[in-house]
């Protein structure tokens, strides 16, 4: 898969839920920015692997994504028992 390439580029990977209205995964990578070379070369990689995948690289953003909070923590829990 996608991110198993991107992966080793970053500090942190997030994969959103599937989205069945969506054609499309959502993914963020938390990338170091001596590291940014090197992952966008990755993303090159995979793309020219499968011409039909587009990948569509953003930011920089803020990392709020990747934080970690014992509420945040709870909401994810419920959110996977439902």
């Amino acid at each position: 898969m996608v991110h198993h390439a991107l992966d080793p580029h970053a500090v942190e990977t997030l994969i959103w839920p599937d989205d069945p209205s969506a054609s499309c995964v959502r993914a963020s990578f938390l990338v170091r920015k001596e590291g940014m070379t090197p992952f966008l070369r990755a993303v090159e990689t995979v793309q020219r692997h499968d011409s039909g995948m587009r990948i569509t690289c953003t930011g920089p953003w803020s990392p709020y994504s990747f934080v970690r909070t014992p509420a945040a923590d709870s909401v994810k829990e419920e959110t996977c028992h439902v």
